[in-house]
Order: C-alpha cells, then structure tokens, then sequence
C-alpha cells in the first residue's frame, strides 16, 4: 500500500507577527528556505511523492509558491482549504477524500523534525513520533503504558503533569479509517478541547472506543518554527546540523561559519555569520550579520544584525542592533 503525507498548515501564525502579516507562517524561511520545503523533502527523501497541504490563510500565495517551487519535481501535491480553522482534527478530515485507500502520514506544517522515518511506513499499529519535553503544558502529551511502547493515552497541553513525553506532530496510520471515522465522531459530538476540534482527542476514542492500539516512535530531536525566537532558535540549530552553503559570489567578505547564503545575493565588504541565513537576490553591503534570518531581495548597507529578522524587500541603512521586520518595511538611518 502506497503512504499519502497531509501536512495541515492553515494556520495564522499570530505569534508570528509582523513576518506573518503578509506570509503564512510555513513559508517563513528557516537555514535558506521555508519550513514547509524542509518537511516535503524530508519527508520527500524516504520515498512519499504524494502529498495534501491543508491551506486556509493567504493560500493562493502560498499554494502558488509552492506549486512553482516543486514544479520540476516528481511530486503530486493538492491542496485543501480550511476556511475557518477549528483545530487540527478537522484540518485533517478535510484530506479524508485525498486520502483514499493508502496509509497515512500525517506532518504539521511548523514543526521541524529529525529522525529516520523510512521504517515507519512497515509498522502494523498506528504510530505517533514522540520526543523528551521539559515544557509539557505546550504541547500534546502520551502517557504510555507500563511496556513503554504503546499509548495508554493522551492529553493536550495539560494543566497538571502526566508525562514528558510530547508529540512534536508527526503520526503514522497503515489504515486511516479509524482515525477519521473518530475525528467524525468527536466533531459531530462537538467535543472540543481549548476551543478546537483536536486529535488528541480523536485519538483518544482510536484508543479507548475503539479498542485500537496506538505505539509510539522516538525522535532523535524537534525544531519547532511556532514564534519569532523559536525560528531564530531552529535556523541555528539546522545550519549547525548542515553546515555552511555559499552559492553565491562574494566580494571582499568574511564568513563565520555556519551560513546559509542563496543564489543571487549580491555581498561585499561585510561579515557574514555565524547563523546567518540570507536569501535570493539580498544585496548587502558594509555590514555585519550574525543569527539572523534576511529573505528575497531585502537590501541591507552600513548595518549591524545581530538577533533579527528582516521580511522580504525590506531596506534597511546604518542601524545597529536587533530588529524584526515584515515585508517591505525601510529603515534609514543619517
């Protein structure tokens, strides 16, 4: 049986802001692209060509810049729309029909994570990725039972302790039909947790109503994109993972490694890293660029970043500091 990969990634992204007020916040650029592109060729390297991302906020932009990116690739991805998000259970009944009758994986469209994942797609139960927190009130939590292996069950981001074991998104199903014959179940109960339709509990009822056995695998680490120092905390730790990337010319610069730098940059008498991510067509020059993230085409002269975030088609002249720009903010100054 074929795998599907649905990534939901409607979301709004208001903790985001302002980098989210003109770009959905999977497409915010991470070590030199968005973080929606490293799970598709992640997830894309194990072999899955087949993809559904659930889209809602600015989607025709993001749907067409991802259509246009992927365009030489062997990869069939379709979108569905989430009009009105209520939650990530029902992002994902809305992929039911895509889905049709292959095994299911499904990836949040913000998180980041490492592993092999090849030897998933042979497990008999359905699997959740898990990973060690110290803040399990933020996220999704399983307690397993006492063979360490299975789920006994899971709660969202809980008040009182249960566990550290938090589930950073990613979850496999060799037979979905449970899973959304479940997620129909809780949403035509409205049976809502924090407001939305989760698949916590949609899992639950996999687990308890169903009788199903739900394991678990462990992943080696987790980058999560869901705020601005969290982005900033994630491109260092995949650029220290990856290395530096220079693929474009520079004129009388310096390098601290590790860096990210895309075709197209135009860069001279500057020093560049370590940390630094800078995108297609950036014009820098007299600069100093440390931890900071520049996506397409943004100009940068006689400026010193260090901690920031500067949007696309910004201009930015003599600052010095750390700053978060949206798109096309300009910053000059005497």
């Amino acid at each position: 049986m074929s795998t599907i990969c649905v990534i939901p990634a409607a979301g709004m992204g208001s903790r985001m802001r302002p980098l989210s007020y003109t770009l959905p916040k999977a497409m915010l650029p991470v070590a030199g692209k968005p973080a929606i592109y490293h799970i598709i060729d992640k997830i894309g390297a194990t072999g899955i060509k087949n993809f559904v991302i659930v889209t809602g906020y600015l989607r025709l932009l993001m749907e067409q810049e991802i259509l246009d990116h992927y365009k030489k690739s062997d990869y069939h991805i379709r979108f569905v729309q989430q009009e009105t998000p209520q939650g990530l259970a029902e992002a994902v009944a809305l992929a039911e029909d895509e889905v049709e009758n292959r095994s299911l994986l499904i990836v949040l469209g913000d998180t980041l994570v490492e592993g092999d994942f090849s030897n998933i797609y042979s497990l008999k139960n359905p699997s959740i990725g898990v990973i060690e927190t110290t803040t399990p009130e933020k996220y999704g939590i399983v307690k397993l039972n006492s063979d360490k292996e299975t789920i006994d069950f899971l709660v969202e981001k809980p008040a009182d302790a249960v566990g550290n074991l938090a589930i950073p998104g990613i979850y496999f199903f060799p037979d979905p039909a449970p899973l959304f014959q479940a997620i129909h179940h809780i949403m035509s109960n409205d049976i809502k947790t924090k407001g939305e339709y989760q698949l916590t509990d949609a899992l639950n009822v996999v687990l308890h109503n169903f009788k199903q056995t739900i394991s678990v695998f462990y992943l080696s680490d987790w980058y999560d994109t869901g705020s601005i120092q969290e982005m900033l905390t994630t491109n260092r730790k995949i650029l220290d993972n990856n290395g530096s990337t220079v693929l474009s010319d520079l004129n009388n610069c310096t390098i601290i490694d590790p860096v990210y730098i895309e075709r197209g940059a135009q860069i001279k008498n500057s020093t560049i890293g370590p940390w630094a991510s800078i995108g297609s067509s950036v014009t820098i020059e007299d600069s100093t660029i440390k931890n900071t993230i520049i996506d397409n085409n943004s100009k940068i002269s006689n400026a010193t970043l260090i901690d920031s975030i500067v949007g696309r088609k910004c201009d930015i002249r003599n600052i010095t500091g750390s700053t978060i720009l949206g798109d096309d903010s300009v910053i000059h100054y005497s």
